[in-house]
């Protein structure tokens, strides 16, 4: 499939998420914001929109591939292009078209179409296979689609390539290579590479396939051709330190080695990338032999002649082995040096002047001075996501290898005197000694090199990035990355960073060390309240999406009598989300005592995680004291409306407003008393002391003594399949809401759909835990005979203080205290009340009820309720009053 069919396709998709059009001659795709420098300049050509780019180069370097953002277009290949009798390598030849944007005209022998097919994998692919030999027992091969295989540790690992035999001292080339004395033979890290050189005119090329790999065979056969062996490596840092190295042994074997580099700077670029957008001409290739020659010097001296040789610049500032240096040149003693080493040399004024002779006259000219013991490198901006305001982030390095990574504000950074106390503050003993000339240089070279990091204020799921981002990792679709030592993680295209480091999710990530025999001694010690609670934290990883495409999110209550273990198994369940707060185990927070600020803080700050609450709905027995936290606000959390609206500090009118993101549990001694919205909201799981035995005591102590270490990679199980496991339960969810509505006593819908979650959330355990069959569906027809029935009942219930509002007032009646103004006495399921009168006649009679701005509330949102604030003539006096309407019995 030429690139052609689905240009139109991606074209529609960068217009939707960066806007821009086509410009008339339809040509190119331009004016898309660009999201590290949020100009309108991204671009791509409409043919082959492969790699849309920043048309800032100057100051900004964005792009992406459009196969990594939408990997969707490409992924059905191999069903569009299956091999025929005709053409065996449609597949191969549709890949490395469209992926890798070749023309296939000289390279049809180079490879052929293969299979691969692993007894552990998702699926089965067609391959691109090279060989290494003439044998065919040395090669490799690249998978068309990425194959998920799980590991004997239960891991899920994607794959996207393998080797075929043992490659070492190995390299792949095309074929009929001249190689000639003087003549470079480029080294690079990819055949994808190579097949780039090639194609556009550079065709002696190597590929190491790792580039810690010395192709060492074929070295040693053209060892005395004379040949120039050109270290072509990948740009990061695993490629600059290979190059290095590959050259010392080219020097020890005495051959001829160049190097270039496919960039100046780290962030990886490879010369397929290149070739994609046209940037293989010879001038370019003079650009990236300038770059390795920054790469290779062995002096700041020679740097610096490297630099000037190029620029032909009288000023600027270089780096070498983690020191900063000034480069000045006289101009005048240049010029006098130059004219005095030609008149030597009897050079005629039309002679042109050898270069060595413009370099002698550079080093006698030139003064060198070292400005600072470190390097400062500027690394990215970042925004803080609520009030809008940016940082700088530098990374500092010592030649000792300390580092440093820290962030500076635009005003520490505006002045070389506010940036060298800054330097000091972060870095202990960073000596920088910089003027204004140079520090002028340094910050326009910082601007030229802008990137932004896309920064969250919470840990968990981003929905605008489609990826999970920790503190301390990040999981696209099956693919962990840790953070880096600049502190913010790469998930392919995408740069991001967590700004919330309070929250400690920090699991092992040796997949040898998880181990999951805990399923059985979990069930054993809380029964199906156990295998519910783990369902719940599971689900709770997918919360957002199933927001998304399902609107609501269940809540969950888990109470029990004192010394029923709910500490422990909310403790187990933080182990396997990998949280690991401080010395103590972690459980939740206590609203009750908590701010409304802090609260809102607390449950914005997590993402796809549960919120717990602890002891909140305490009762102290004291009048006037009364809870803190106003369960009317779970209507809203239900539904992923924000927990709190607060201004931001700017001279405008901003606020800010997150949407609640995560999921909550409430743990307590005593069941949640609200409104029939509140408890519809919530499904409530209750653990009793009669429950409890040697047994399960003892499978308990087991579950607290198991090590962090050995449990926390559980939440690494769950990311890495999220996109399965959101798929499973958006499925089960709706065959068990129809399974429950079918119920008699399933009434209410809320109730039949939350308890539907749930079942489907157990059935996630399947592939997360090694959980048998028949605990599953004890578990699910526990919820659907049991909980549903139980929580179908308890909105029959009136909430406490209503019942304390009804005993009082039978009481006054009994006393004779006429209450009732409703004259209709006909309909004496209907009282009209005043609830002034009513509070002073219960402080008279000594009868408490509940403080009347918490009763009014409650009240408002009762079954009982009709009317408040109703002009009535009164049964008891005959003059007009304001009621409270109320059934006096349902």
């Amino acid at each position: 499939m030429p690139i052609e069919e689905i240009a139109p396709e991606i074209i529609q998709r960068l217009i939707a998420d960066f806007g821009g059009k086509i410009e008339a001659g339809g040509k190119y795709w331009q004016g898309g914001r660009c999201p590290a420098c949020n100009k309108k300049s991204l671009w791509t050509l409409v043919e082959k929109p492969l790699l849309p780019a920043c048309n800032h180069q100057a100051k900004c370097s964005y792009e992406f591939k459009t196969r990594d953002r939408y990997a969707d277009l490409f992924v059905n290949i191999s069903e569009r292009y299956q091999p025929t009798p005709e053409n065996p390598q449609a597949t191969a030849d549709a890949y490395l078209r469209i992926m890798r944007g070749f023309d296939l005209l000289s390279l049809r022998t180079w490879y052929e179409q293969a299979n691969y097919w692993n007894p552990n994998g998702d699926r089965g692919t067609a391959t691109v296979r090279f060989w290494m030999n003439p044998e065919k027992t040395i090669g490799w091969e690249k998978f068309i689609d990425k194959v998920n295989v799980r590991d004997e540790d239960g891991t899920i690992e994607a794959r996207d390539s393998r080797f075929i035999g043992d490659f070492k001292g190995w390299c792949w080339t095309p074929p009929h290579m001249q190689i000639e004395a003087d003549k470079p033979i480029y080294l690079v890290e990819g055949i994808f590479d190579a097949i780039a050189l090639y194609l556009n005119g550079y065709h002696n090329v190597v590929a190491l396939m790792t580039c810690g790999n010395f192709p060492e065979h074929i070295v040693k056969a053209y060892q005395q051709s004379g040949a120039i062996w050109t270290l072509a490596l990948d740009n990061d840092d695993a490629g600059r330190k290979s190059t290095l190295k590959h050259i010392k042994r080219c020097t020890a074997m005495g051959l001829k080695w160049d190097c270039i580099q496919p960039s100046e700077f780290t962030s990886k670029t490879d010369w397929n990338d290149l070739h994609i957008k046209g940037k293989l001409s010879r001038e370019d290739m003079k650009r990236y032999a300038y770059y390795g020659q920054l790469l290779v010097a062995d002096t700041a001296e020679n740097k610096a002649l490297a630099m000037w040789r190029y620029n032909n610049k009288s000023f600027f500032v270089l780096d070498f082995e983690s020191q900063m240096y000034i480069f000045r040149l006289d101009i005048n003693k240049y010029q006098k040096t130059l004219d005095e080493l030609r008149r030597k040399a009897g050079l005629a004024d039309d002679e042109t002047t050898p270069e060595e002779l413009r370099d002698q006259a550079m080093l006698d000219s030139k003064a060198l001075e070292k400005l600072a013991n470190c390097l400062v490198d500027f690394v990215y901006t970042e925004n803080n996501p609520i009030d809008n305001q940016r940082f700088y982030t530098f990374c500092i390095r010592f030649a000792d290898g300390r580092t440093n990574v820290d962030t500076i504000t635009g005003t520490q950074v505006a002045a070389v005197g506010d940036f060298r106390k800054k330097l000091l503050d972060v870095a202990s003993w960073a000596k920088f000694k910089a003027d204004a000339d140079a520090f002028e240089w340094l910050t326009e070279k910082w601007a030229s090199q802008v990137r932004h990091i896309h920064t969250v204020a919470y840990g968990g799921w981003c929905p605008e990035k489609g990826v999970y981002i920790y503190p301390g990792f990040g999981v696209r679709g099956s693919h962990i990355e840790r953070v880096n030592t600049e502190n913010y993680v790469q998930l392919g295209d995408e740069s991001i960073k967590s700004a919330y480091h309070d929250l400690q999710i920090t699991p092992n990530f040796d997949p040898s060390a998880y181990r999951d025999d805990w399923i059985t001694d979990l069930e054993t010690a809380w029964g199906h309240n156990g295998i519910i609670l783990l369902a719940y934290f599971t689900a709770s990883l997918l919360t957002a999406q199933i927001r998304q495409k399902q609107k609501d999110f269940m809540f969950l209550e888990l109470v029990g009598e004192p010394g029923t273990g709910k500490s422990t198994l909310l403790e187990f369940m933080w182990k396997l989300m990998g949280r690991r707060d401080g010395s103590s185990n972690y459980e939740g927070f206590d609203p009750s005592a908590s701010s409304a600020s802090f609260i809102g803080r607390s449950m914005g700050s997590v993402s796809n995680l549960p919120t717990v609450f602890i002891e909140a709905d305490r009762d102290e027995g004291k009048r006037g004291r009364f809870k803190a936290f106003d369960w009317e606000e779970l209507k809203k959390l239900y539904g992923g409306k924000s927990p709190y609206n607060r201004g931001v500090a700017t001279s405008g009118n901003e606020t800010y407003a997150p949407p609640y993101l995560g999921s909550l549990v409430v743990a307590q001694n005593a069941p949640v008393d609200g409104s029939e919205a509140v408890l519809t909201r919530l499904i409530s799981i209750y653990t009793r002391r009669d429950q409890t035995n040697q047994q399960t005591y003892e499978a308990a102590r087991r579950i607290e003594s198991l090590p962090f270490d050995a449990v926390s990679g559980y939440i690494l199980k769950c990311l890495t399949q999220a996109e399965q496991l959101l798929a499973v339960f958006l499925e089960k969810t709706g065959e068990f809401e129809r399974l429950i509505r079918s119920r008699p006593y399933a009434r209410t819908t809320r109730i039949s759909f939350n308890h539907a979650q749930l079942c489907a959330a157990i059935e996630l355990l399947k592939f997360t835990t090694p959980i048998e069959s028949e605990s599953v569906d004890s578990a699910q027809q526990h919820i659907i005979n049991q909980l549903v029935p139980e929580r179908e009942q308890a909105i029959k219930r009136d909430h406490p203080y209503v019942e304390q509002l009804l005993r009082v007032l039978n009481y006054l009646e009994d006393n004779g205290d006429p209450i009732n103004h409703y004259k209709n006495r006909a309909d004496s399921h209907v009282i009209a009340i005043r609830l002034g009168d009513i509070y002073e006649l219960a402080r008279k009679h000594g009868q408490e009820l509940a403080p009347e701005i918490e009763l009014v509330k409650i009240l408002k949102a009762s079954r009982r309720y009709i009317k408040h604030n109703y002009m009535t003539c009164s049964a008891i006096s005959g003059k007009s009053v304001r009621c409270w309407y109320l059934h006096e019995s349902l």
